[in-house]
């Protein structure tokens, strides 16, 4: 048995040397185990590999790459040798395909996860698809490198950001560098800018205003008068825009508690909503936020406002004891002017009633807006908010 093994093994390595020497071969993905059942990985693949048998030869199964297809068990493929010397899937195997999978054979020749980039190193060149990085020349220049999404490819090349840097002395911003897959040209965009004392954290990247047809890729935090971009550079992967539809993105958190000031209207809590936060229809704004009312007999009124549109106004409230309240609310995109609200308001009083309120509104969103919720009592702190939070979906 043993001799037979090796014998065996022998002529696999002959045949994958052929095979290899040729450049090409047909297999199909799939790994047949033993107990007869089939899976496409094993924890000791690389990223992004799947198992081909050699020539329809359930005995004879290697590693290749997966870029190009969807991952689909039994799917008839053409695997090639790319440039690293790996065995790569190429695209499907026509005709075999149609054969086992009909009419949703042209449906597999695309990769699994449209939209998303491939996040692996290609070992020995440092080349991770789709990264951006400092050229190393002590310059303004950043290195694009090669990636594949979809039916795009972009094969790599320097882009100076020298003229994205803040136009404004002592600030600094993030700047989003990608690739115009309309063009196939490198990209770039300046968000809002800080002083330079403030924190920067990727979170603030939903500040920058993507541009149709651009596939975002990398943020870095650049200031007014800088000279070179290094590795030392603040710098990190744009993943905000290549999540999937549905996703929720906290923009915004507030911890710091707020109270009325007197008599009259005062701001709570506040948050301005970048322009073009909403830049799809159906895309939303959801905001929460909690606070007590204290023990005095003055009347409490809370309003929540959207730019100049007033959302909600719970009018006066009649509690005279230490209690607490919510209001939560949905801003949903029908147009660029056009929105449609709702708001719900809850307290731990048993007298005041819970209240949900639906209201439109048309307030501009390619301009940046103020979410504000306001307190009005008698004395200071009747009204204080504890927290909010503000989270984009859709």
């Amino acid at each position: 048995m043993a001799v037979n093994e090796r014998e065996f093994g022998r002529k696999l390595k002959e045949r994958l040397d052929s095979a290899r020497f040729r450049g090409s071969f047909r297999g199909r993905i799939g790994f047949e185990q033993s107990d007869g059942s089939v899976q496409l990985t094993t924890s000791d693949l690389r990223a992004n590999e799947v198992w081909v048998t050699f020539h329809d030869d359930p005995r004879q199964v290697v590693a290749a790459l997966c870029l190009k297809v969807k991952k689909e068990i039994n799917m008839p493929v053409i695997v090639q040798t790319n440039i690293d010397g790996r065995w790569e899937i190429v695209g499907i195997d026509n005709e075999p395909a149609m054969q086992t999978f009909g009419e949703a054979a042209p449906t597999l020749n695309v990769p699994d996860r449209i939209g998303e980039l491939v996040k692996e190193i290609v070992l020995d060149k440092n080349i991770q698809p789709g990264r951006v990085r400092a050229s190393g020349n002590g310059d303004m220049l950043v290195w694009i490198e090669p990636f594949f999404v979809h039916d795009f490819y972009w094969t790599g090349g320097l882009f100076d950001l020298t003229s994205y840097r803040p136009a404004t002395a002592n600030t600094q911003a993030w700047v989003v560098v990608g690739v115009n897959a309309t063009d196939g040209t490198g990209y770039a965009v300046t968000g809002t800018e800080y002083s330079l004392a403030f924190t920067m954290n990727a979170s603030q990247m939903v500040d920058n205003a993507i541009a149709q047809g651009v596939i975002p890729l990398w943020g870095w935090v650049l200031f007014n008068g800088q000279t070179s971009i290094t590795p030392a550079t603040q710098n990190t992967p744009y993943r905000y825009w290549f999540s999937p539809v549905g996703t929720v993105f906290t923009i915004q958190t507030n911890l710091t508690e707020v109270g009325n000031i007197g008599a009259g209207e005062d701001d709570l809590m506040s948050y301005t909503v970048p322009a073009n936060t909403l830049s799809t229809n159906r895309q939303y704004i959801h905001f929460s936020a909690a606070g007590i009312f204290a023990a005095t007999a003055n009347n409490k009124r809370i309003r929540v406002r959207f730019g100049t549109a007033l959302l909600y106004d719970t009018g006066a409230l009649v509690t005279t004891t230490a209690e607490n309240w919510s209001i939560e609310g949905w801003i949903i995109r029908e147009a660029a002017a056009v929105q449609k609200c709702i708001i719900k308001f809850v307290s731990s009083d048993a007298a005041l009633v819970a209240d949900a309120d639906y209201v439109g509104a048309t307030e501009d969103l390619t301009a940046a807006l103020a979410l504000r919720l306001t307190g009005e009592a008698t004395a200071n702190n009747d009204i204080v908010e504890e927290m909010s939070i503000v989270e984009r979906g859709g």
